[in-house]
C-alpha cells in the first residue's frame, strides 16, 4: 500500500490508545497522522475537519459498548475503514458488528502487532478499492448520460434531413434506396445508444420488490410491442401466469426484451408461449418460441453484451439478453436458455422469493 494510512483511535483510556499506536509504529504503512479521542462526540467532532483512513473503536469499554457507535461512525464517510475491538467471540455478535458497518473486528485480548497491522491495512485497502469503484461507476454513468444526449441529437438531425431529402419528388429510385440506407443506419444508431444507456443504468438501479401480477405485466409488454407483433402477426399465448416477487418495471423490461427477441428471430408465424412455475422459494418465468433454435455452444454467450446471432440485417443492438441477465441478477436470480437447432428456444428466468404453497395456474 503506497499511500500512508491515517488513524483515529477511540478509547477512553489514553494509555491503551498509546499501546495501540505502538503496535503499528514500526510498520512503514503508518506514516500518516494518528489521532486520539476519548469519546464518540470528540471523535465525530474531529472527523468534521479531518477524515482518517481507519477508525479503531473499543466496544468492550464503557461509553463505547454499543454497536450503534459503529453505525454513527459509518455515517461519517463511505471511505472510512472501521475496526472494532471486542472481548466477545460470539459469531452472532461479529455478524452484527459487520452489519453495522465495520470492516473487521478483533478480540482485544488476542491482538499482536502482525494481526493488528494486517487487519488495518486490509480494511483500508478494501475501503479504498470500494471508493475507487464507486468513482468509476459515477464516471461511467456521467459518460453514458452525456453520450445519450450528445450523440442522439446529431442522429435526430440526420434522420430529419434524410426524411426531407426522401420526400423530394425529384429523387431517383436509386437515390431513394440510398437515402433509405441512411435512415435505417440512423435508426440503428439511435437504438444502440438507447440500449447502452439502459444497460448502464442497470448498474446503479435500486429495485423495489413486491408481489407483481405477471399477466398484467405481459399485457403491458404486448402493448409496448404492438407494432412489432402486428407486423409479424405474432401470437403470444399465456399458458398460466401467476405472481412474481420482483420489481414490476424491470420485469416489464425483461419480458418485453424476451418477446421482442423471439419475434425478431422467428422466420414465419412467431408463436410465443409464456408461463410461470413455482417451487419452494423460487418462481420460474418461461418464455418459449418456435424459432430456428440455438446451437449448444452459443447458449451461454448469447447473454454477453453485443452478441448477435442470425442474419445481420435483423434489427437489434445485441444488448437485449445482456439486459435480461442483469435484471435477473439484480433480483438475486438467474436466466438461462434451453434450445437446439430447429427446435425453438426456451428462456427460463428464476426469481427467488416466498412461493411456498403456491402452484402454477
Amino acid at each position: 500500500m503506497d499511500e500512508p494510512i491515517s488513524l483515529l483511535i477511540l478509547h477512553p483510556d489514553p494509555h491503551f490508545g498509546l499501546y495501540l499506536e505502538e503496535l503499528v509504529e514500526d510498520s512503514p504503512a503508518f506514516r500518516g497522522p494518528i489521532a486520539h479521542a476519548n469519546s464518540v462526540e470528540e471523535g465525530l467532532h474531529y472527523c468534521r475537519d479531518f477524515v482518517p483512513d481507519c477508525i479503531l473503536v473499543d466496544l468492550s469499554v464503557p461509553h463505547f459498548a454499543n454497536i450503534d457507535v459503529v453505525s454513527q461512525l459509518r455515517a461519517i464517510h463511505s471511505s472510512v475503514a472501521i475496526i472494532a475491538l471486542t472481548r466477545q467471540s460470539s459469531p452472532t455478535f461479529a455478524v452484527d458488528v459487520m452489519k453495522a458497518g465495520a470492516q473487521d473486528h478483533l478480540l482485544r485480548d488476542a491482538i499482536t502487532p502482525d494481526v493488528f497491522t494486517r487487519s488495518i491495512t486490509s480494511a483500508v485497502a478494501q475501503r479504498r478499492l470500494t471508493e475507487k469503484l464507486e468513482q468509476q461507476r459515477q464516471s461511467l454513468e456521467i459518460f453514458t448520460r452525456a453520450m445519450a444526449h450528445d450523440l442522439k441529437e446529431p442522429v435526430r438531425t440526420i434522420k430529419s434531413f434524410a426524411g426531407l431529402v426522401q420526400a423530394s419528388e425529384d429523387l431517383s429510385a436509386e437515390n431513394q434506396e440510398l437515402i433509405q440506407f441512411v435512415v435505417r443506419a440512423a435508426h440503428s444508431m439511435e437504438t444502440l445508444i438507447d440500449s447502452i444507456s439502459r444497460y448502464t443504468r442497470l448498474e446503479t438501479a435500486q429495485i423495489s420488490v413486491r408481489s407483481v401480477s405477471a399477466p398484467a405485466i405481459l399485457q403491458v409488454a404486448k402493448t409496448n410491442l404492438r407494432q412489432q407483433i402486428e407486423s409479424r402477426q405474432a401470437e403470444i399465448i399465456d399458458e398460466g401466469l401467476g405472481t412474481i416477487e420482483c420489481d414490476d418495471v424491470l420485469l416489464t423490461q425483461l419480458l418485453q426484451n424476451l418477446l421482442s427477441n423471439a419475434i425478431r428471430h422467428c422466420d414465419d408465424s412467431p408463436v410465443i408461449r409464456v408461463r410461470t412455475t413455482y417451487t419452494s422459494g423460487a418462481c420460474q418465468l418461461l418464455v418459449t418460441d418456435n424459432g430456428p433454435g440455438i446451437a449448444t455452444r452459443f447458449l451461454e454467450t448469447i447473454f454477453d453484451p453485443f452478441i448477435r446471432l442470425g442474419r445481420r440485417e435483423r434489427e437489434g443492438a445485441g444488448l437485449g439478453l445482456a439486459i435480461c441477465r442483469k435484471i435477473a441478477e439484480l433480483h438475486g436470480g438467474t436466466i438461462r436458455c434451453e434450445s437446439r437447432p430447429g427446435a425453438g428456444a426456451r428462456f427460463i428466468t428464476t426469481f427467488p422469493g416466498a412461493y411456498i404453497g403456491t402452484s402454477a395456474a
